[in-house]
């Protein structure tokens, strides 16, 4: 028997990661310019997605974006073998 149990999930990896940011035009340099992530999308309304590796993304969501209320603390959607 695993110290996880016999049923958990296996998680795989992640997909999709959201943050909400007080200061959109800051985290959006600091993701693109200094980590050097790939800017897939990026809205007039202040939400951004990185491209992070193969089938994952950031998405950062400013102050004046409903997205940002449900993304702090930062969102997570993990891939799993079979839930």
């Amino acid at each position: 028997m695993s110290e996880r149990g016999d049923d958990s999930m296996k998680i795989t990896g992640f997909s999709w990661r959201g943050v909400g940011v007080d200061d959109f035009d800051a985290a959006l340099g600091f993701f693109r310019d200094v980590m050097g992530l790939r800017l897939a999308v990026e809205s007039d309304t202040g939400v951004a997605i990185f491209q992070v590796a193969d089938r994952q993304v950031l998405e950062i969501f400013g102050p004046a974006t409903a997205g940002k209320e449900r993304t702090t603390p930062p969102v997570m959607a993990f891939e799993v073998e079979d839930i």
